[in-house]
């Protein structure tokens, strides 16, 4: 069985930034790809949303344990 696009990603040691964007509040470049975090309707919906070069790939709620937070 392999990952998922969203898994790898998640499961990827990222530092993220703060855009200052009140919709994409974090972003982040890994291996060439540019990475955005939308901030979405939460509790109605999953808290964010992770893009990665303008591709929705998956919603979340808990920050991956490898993720470094701006």
């Amino acid at each position: 069985m392999t990952k998922s696009a969203f898994d790898r990603w998640t499961s990827n040691e990222i530092t993220w930034r703060t855009t200052g964007d009140l919709d994409f509040p974090f972003a982040a470049e890994h291996e060439g790809h540019a990475l955005r975090l939308r901030l979405n309707d939460f509790p109605d919906e999953p808290l964010h949303t992770l893009f990665v070069d303008g591709q929705e790939l998956g919603d979340f709620d808990d920050w991956p344990p490898r993720w470094r937070q701006p």
